[in-house]
């Protein structure tokens, strides 16, 4: 990217007095389009962007000169998002251009009750593409309308077998009203014969009938609690049921009232496993039953204090095979759960403000405690909602008292002027491999993207 803006500042533009951050967002507006091809030039042939925003991008909201040399540069956009009363003459364009990119394509929200044939329209434009799917995203909120969509998909793939996708992902959404299952039989037969590797429940709660046996990546997303919501003996049936799972995200996965009935919850094939936000008892449950000998990364956003104990049984069971470990807050309690992981190669911190828990950190690792060994992690990783000029200080405490190889930097806003932070990279840069270093940081994980407003009760924000 710093190529493309040093290619907009060599063509004259105003933004070339601003800061690079300010030139990549002026360059739709700002540029010629003899420099905008030459920007398009520099994406390799054969290459697309992977990934597949839950919100939709609107070729026609920049000026038409960048929507013209974005549509003739099929390699560069892979995601078709209608969105809505979307211009699909732009989409047929694009489909014509695209050659044989691999899609993922987006029926997402914004219709017209008054238009209902819009979002089955848009379906008929891309089914011809039906082999080059790679991802399908479908808002369930409007049944009227998403399940005949579906069934006109499915019908497709039964009359021409040939054309069915090898579709890795699968996203069930609904923004809202958390959509049932249990009487969409539509939807199971979606999976049945689409058998994507990835299965994403967003606001739509999943059902036991299900087909799990293809799913290696399960996310279950904005799950609103209380009657009718998720339960728990569900929720037990669906983890039960995937038997290859390597990846699981519980991400503000709230529940029904009642109580559990813990029962052994093995995932012989799990490898990562990520829980943000919640229901506490659901997460007391999932981190005591869960058996899981394979996994590797554990992620961990939550209010700790609530699920302390549980979250030690679950590190002692688990700590031996894991690799890569991310919490939320290093507090002198949660600094001595690494202890029980003796293999630790990454340590991770994802919150909001880094500022005091890399102060704990470092006191720690001045301080060891003399009866155990501290594990000798690698690889550091920030991710954080803020970052202060106290957590960089804290952070080259850390980068000189632990045998870091590489460290990772990534914050929603910067701490000082551009040239301070410059400096302090380049200090990091000349004693450790810095992978990451980025002070404007946005959440790009399509898992943990929310639907809700995160100010009300199921999405207590959590630091």
């Amino acid at each position: 990217m710093e190529e493309y803006v040093e290619l907009a500042c060599e063509g004259g533009s105003e933004i070339a007095a601003k800061s690079p951050v300010h030139a990549i967002n002026l360059i739709p507006r700002d540029l010629p389009p003899e420099i905008l091809s030459s920007i398009f030039l520099f994406v390799p042939a054969g290459e697309s962007w992977t990934f597949t925003p839950l919100v939709p991008i609107r070729l026609s909201s920049v000026c038409h000169y960048w929507r013209d040399a974005a549509i003739n540069t099929g390699t560069l956009w892979s995601t078709i998002t209608f969105f809505g009363r979307h211009r699909f003459h732009i989409a047929e364009l694009f489909l014509s251009r695209a050659q044989r990119c691999t899609l993922d394509i987006v029926l997402f929200d914004g219709w017209d009750k008054e238009s209902e044939l819009q979002m089955a329209k848009a379906v008929e434009l891309v089914l011809p593409a039906l082999p080059r799917w790679r991802a399908l995203a479908i808002d369930l909120r409007d049944l009227t309308g998403a399940l005949p969509t579906l069934a006109l998909i499915l019908a497709h793939c039964r009359t021409e077998p040939a054309m069915v996708p090898r579709l890795h992902s699968l996203i069930l959404a609904a923004v809202g009203d958390v959509v049932r299952t249990d009487d969409i039989d539509v939807v199971q037969t979606c999976v049945e014969t689409l058998r994507p590797a990835s299965l994403s429940f967003c606001g739509v709660l999943p059902d036991t009938r299900i087909p799990y046996e293809n799913t290696k990546y399960l996310t279950l997303r904005c799950l609103r609690g209380g009657a009718g919501g998720l339960q728990i003996g569900r929720l037990q049936g669906v983890l039960q049921s995937c038997t290859r799972l390597e990846s699981l995200t519980l991400y503000h996965a709230m529940r029904e009232t009642g109580n559990a009935n813990p029962v052994p919850l093995i995932l012989p094939a799990l490898k990562e496993f990520f829980l943000s936000g919640g229901s506490v008892t659901t997460a007391k449950l999932v981190l005591t039953s869960m058996d899981a000998p394979s996994l590797r990364s554990f992620k961990i956003r939550f209010h700790i204090h609530k699920v302390q104990n549980e979250l030690e049984i679950f590190l002692r069971r688990h700590g031996p095979s894991i690799r890569e470990f991310y919490i939320n807050k290093f507090t002198p309690h949660t600094i001595k759960f690494l202890y029980a992981i003796p293999n630790l190669e990454t340590l991770g911190f994802i919150g909001a403000s880094a500022d005091t828990s890399l102060g704990e950190l470092v006191a720690h690792l001045r301080f060891p405690g003399l009866d155990v060994v501290f594990p000798r992690f690698s690889v550091f990783d920030i991710i954080a909602t803020r970052l202060r000029a106290a957590a960089v200080d804290s952070l080259k405490e850390i980068v000189e008292l632990a045998p870091l190889r590489s460290l990772s930097v990534r914050a929603g806003s910067g701490y000082a002027t551009e040239e301070e932070q410059a400096r302090d990279r380049d200090w990091f840069c000349a004693r450790v491999e810095v992978a990451a270093w980025n002070l404007c940081y946005n959440e790009v994980d399509p898992r943990t993207r929310c639907f809700e407003d995160s100010t009300i009760k199921n999405h207590a924000y959590i630091s």
